[in-house]
């Protein structure tokens, strides 16, 4: 996780495009780890882990999704098959929220494949009602 949030290719679209130092991940992590509002996981792939993907709980009905993938993976379809595959754990009544840096064509393509809406330039939704669904009807 640590070398991959600070590779640059992961910087370079990150809301915080600096280099983090290990004792700030170590720190970030605990506080993730120890907060239920939280949920974060690792994507495999067999035995290989492929990226990380953090669901934010930001009141009753919202909560924002976090990702980035191993960067020698990226192009390969592996961030829209870890996010269809993750949202399965958050709540059924949750809107998700997502983040896109202008410019950032893969993530947008990604959520918009996710059946995302754009809201505006950066900010994407996915409304729980269309989750709920969509699992009904797959």
């Amino acid at each position: 996780m640590y070398r991959w949030r600070n590779h640059p290719a992961t910087r370079l679209v990150s809301r915080n495009v600096g280099e983090i130092t290990w004792s700030n991940h170590l720190a970030w992590l605990d506080r993730v780890l120890d907060d239920p509002g939280k949920k974060l996981m690792i994507g495999m792939v067999g035995t290989l882990p492929i990226g990380v993907i953090r669901f934010d709980r930001l009141d009753t009905s919202r909560a924002e999704v976090s990702l980035y993938l191993d960067p020698m993976l990226h192009g390969l379809g592996l961030g829209s098959n870890m996010l269809r595959a993750a949202e399965a754990v958050v709540d059924d009544d949750l809107d998700i929220l997502a983040e896109v840096a202008e410019g950032n064509g893969g993530s947008a393509r990604m959520f918009e494949s996710a059946e995302y809406a754009r809201i505006d330039v950066t900010r994407w939704i996915k409304p729980a009602k269309g989750r709920v669904q969509a699992k009904r009807a797959g």
